[in-house]
This record gives C-alpha cells, sequence and structure tokens, in this order.
C-alpha cells in the first residue's frame, strides 16, 4: 500500500509542499526497497531543483534499486530551472544508470513500466548538456540488447538493426562466435514471454540469416546453453575421479 501511494503521488505535483517531506522522509526510512526507491523517485519527480541535495546522499546508498532511482531523481532534478550542472555528479548519475542496465534487480518500480532498460534509456535521453558522450553512449550499449518488455517492438527492431547491420555470413555462424550484446538479444527473444514481439520482427531476422521463430530461437541459442551444461558437468565428474 505504501509503494502505490509514493508512486501516485508523483503524479500531484501540486501538492508537493505537503507531499515531498513525506516522499523523502519514506524513503529514509523504509525498509523495504522498492517502497523507499519508488519513494526517493517521487520526490525527484515532484520536488523543485534544490530536492537535489536531500537525494544526492542516496547515489551511495548500499542498494543498487536505491542508487537507481537516486540517478534517475538526479537526471530529472538538473534538468530543471537551468540550474548549473556539476558534471562529476552527473558523471556519477550515469555510472548508476550503466550498473544498473548492466545488471537489472529483480524487483522494479511502477515507473518502469516493466521495462527498466527502456526507462533507462529514456532517462539518458534527458540529460542535460555537460554530459560525457563516451559515459552516455556506453549506458545506451548496455541497454540495447536488453528487451525485456517492449510495447510496440521498436525498441526490438532497433537492437536487431544496430546489432546485425548486414546478413549473416553463409554458413551462419553459431551463437558462440556472436558478440556478447548479439548473445544476450537472440537469448531475450528466445526466452521471450510475448512470442508476437518475435513475429513482427521475423521477416528482418529471416532477411539477416537468423533464426525467425521462437522455437527456433530457442534451438539456436539453447543448443549452445545444453553444451556448456554437458561440458561443466563432464569436467567435474572428471574432477572428482581425479582423471
Amino acid at each position: 500500500m505504501r509503494t502505490r501511494i509514493a508512486y501516485l503521488l508523483a503524479w500531484f505535483p501540486e501538492f508537493s509542499t505537503t507531499s515531498l517531506p513525506r516522499l523523502l522522509a519514506l524513503a529514509a526510512h523504509e525498509k523495504d526497497p522498492v517502497t523507499a526507491a519508488t519513494a526517493l523517485l517521487a520526490a525527484g519527480l515532484v520536488g523543485p531543483s534544490s530536492t537535489a541535495k536531500d537525494i544526492t546522499p542516496y547515489l551511495d546508498a548500499p542498494d543498487p534499486l536505491m542508487r537507481w532511482a537516486a540517478a534517475t531523481a538526479l537526471i530529472r532534478l538538473l534538468s530543471l530551472d537551468g540550474t548549473p550542472v556539476s558534471p562529476g555528479l552527473l558523471s556519477r548519475a550515469v555510472t548508476e544508470l550503466t550498473a544498473a542496465a548492466r545488471s537489472p534487480f529483480d524487483h522494479v518500480t511502477d515507473y518502469c513500466g516493466g521495462d527498466l532498460h527502456g526507462h533507462i534509456e529514456r532517462t539518458l535521453h534527458s540529460l542535460p548538456s555537460g554530459s560525457d558522450p563516451a559515459s552516455v553512449r556506453e549506458a545506451l550499449d548496455a541497454c540495447l540488447p536488453r528487451i525485456v518488455w517492449d510495447y510496440y517492438g521498436s525498441r526490438t527492431r532497433k537492437a536487431i538493426e544496430v546489432l546485425f547491420p548486414a546478413p549473416q555470413p553463409h554458413p551462419a555462424p553459431r551463437y558462440i562466435d556472436l558478440t556478447a550484446a548479439q548473445q544476450q538479444l537472440l537469448g531475450d527473444l528466445a526466452g521471450h514471454r510475448h512470442p508476437w514481439l518475435i513475429r513482427s520482427s521475423a521477416d528482418r531476422l529471416q532477411e539477416l540469416g537468423l533464426p525467425h521463430t521462437q522455437e527456433a530461437l530457442q534451438s539456436f541459442v539453447g543448443a549452445h546453453r545444453t553444451g556448456l551444461k554437458h561440458r561443466s558437468t563432464t569436467q567435474r565428474a572428471k574432477e572428482c575421479s581425479g582423471t
């Protein structure tokens, strides 16, 4: 209940005089990390630019979800009112977003709409001037192959075009020969809960010489993972037998 209330308060900035102190107090004292992160991000959404001083310390929070919420809130606050922006603070916020993209959390706030990586991308595109382009590109590259949720298929199509700019050679490379980002994208599509997402890009996948059904993707990705599991089991057996 507290999580939902904190989330909803962000939609009513006209009541920030009352809600902002309560949101900051909830972020400071709440034990549940999702509730605390939701309150912290809500504070960043309804508060004035001066709220940045209250949120900045959370960049050092032990919980990565709180650090992500702080970074996201700070980027919004630092974009307000033409406030002078510290490059060091911006850089720290981008670093936390990059870390979240590379090691996503088990639980996220409702603000993400189920798509942490898409939310991080939108936050990065709203950065004020003064951001280091190389750091921002690194963060965006970390988000690109991660397709956990994609309402319209646009992120999936973009990832395919960027990561597979040309058709695959014949014979097609093995999954293990692909780049880590290419493997991540195909792995996410193979295990995606909405098969329509793969069907919406099937023609392009086929043109590129890639598996273009979810079943084919699962076989392509699964064969490699099965092989790894078999080799790992065999190696452990040899170690146990001393051979």
